[in-house]
């Protein structure tokens, strides 16, 4: 409202702290020449403390708090509580982890603050015979060394392994954890088939029934037991034999369909429109043959649901029901 107050010090001894106008304004305090504000505002804010000082990044009073009595949390200069083991403001203390405990965590002896309380101290040492470690969590009874590395488990290790019996490789010489999809075995020895289960071929990347029959590849079959689309079954619909291999004098040199379907193509193709009778046989001979194949995709459709139907029963009643897996 424009009015003056004045302190009733000069400008070497009046405390720089303001109060509001209704408490005029300024400090009642003087202070020293050189400090910013009076004995009192420098004053420790533990009521049974004789320490004083302030803080110079604050450019406004703040309440000032000693080492003793201030929040440890880094940047923090609010006062810390009353509470025993731990040396925190309201804003910063931490409570035990264990559910429905609102206890302040225990400070160990080189001032790391544990995940739980003193009451709930013993309760979480690592359940791993002759180790003094602590467990990470409430939901585990391992220390980090001793637990399973897979995810969120919290089951103990295999021995001279870094995953539970749950979560390492089925294959009994493999020390690796299992693929992240739900499978049995690492990423080296499950089929990479989507939701098979079973152990590839030595030097392949498909199981017996996924991998290609052709030598010396890598491709997954067209069906159960058969040949790839890439490079070895034959192109026609759902065919399943392999292409063949037409023979010169220096090399073999492979077409793009099995030996009847190139035979039928190669007839097409010398058949002319003038020789109806021979055409007509060629064409029932080809419509037959479509009968066939149409018959053999049913065939092969049965076969994939039986084996679907399969994979989902091992799957209920466990991991391990496969009998090939040696679990030794």
């Amino acid at each position: 409202d424009g009015r003056k107050i004045y302190s009733e010090f000069c400008n070497v001894h009046t405390c720089e702290r303001t109060f509001p106008l209704s408490k005029g304004l300024h400090c009642p305090n003087p202070k020293r020449e050189h400090e910013r504000f009076c004995s009192v505002d420098l004053s420790c804010g533990h009521p049974d403390c004789s320490q004083t000082g302030s803080y110079s990044s604050s450019a406004e009073w703040t309440q000032y708090f000693c080492p003793r009595h201030r929040c440890t949390m880094r940047g923090c200069l609010a006062g810390s509580t009353n509470k025993k083991q731990q040396q925190r403001c309201d804003l910063h203390i931490l409570t035990c982890n264990v559910p429905r405990c609102e206890r302040p965590c225990y400070e160990n002896r080189d001032g790391t603050l544990d995940i739980v309380c003193a009451a709930h101290y013993g309760s979480f040492n690592c359940a791993w015979a002759g180790c003094a470690r602590r467990k990470p969590g409430y939901d585990t009874k391992y220390c980090l060394e001793h637990k399973c590395a897979f995810g969120e488990c919290s089951r103990g290790r295999e021995r001279d392994a870094k995953w539970c019996k749950e979560h390492k490789c089925a294959i009994s010489s493999c020390d690796r954890g299992v693929r992240e999809n739900g499978g049995v075995m690492c990423k080296d020895h499950e089929c990479n088939s989507s939701r098979c289960r079973l152990p590839r071929m030595t030097g392949a990347d498909f199981c017996t029934d996924h991998g290609c029959k052709g030598k010396n590849c890598r491709f997954e079959a067209r069906f159960p037991g058969g040949y790839c689309e890439e490079r070895h079954a034959c192109i026609v619909g759902m065919c399943s034999n392999p292409r063949s291999t037409v023979m010169s004098s220096t090399l073999g040199i492979f077409t793009d369909r099995c030996v009847e379907h190139d035979r039928l193509n190669r007839v097409g193709r010398r058949l002319s429109t003038n020789d109806m009778p021979e055409r007509e046989r060629w064409e029932g001979r080809r419509h037959r043959y479509s009968d066939d194949i149409e018959s053999m995709r049913r065939r092969e459709l049965e076969r994939l649901q039986k084996e679907q139907r399969e994979r989902e029963e091992r799957e209920t009643h466990g991991p391990y029901a496969y009998s090939g897996w040696d679990r030794r």
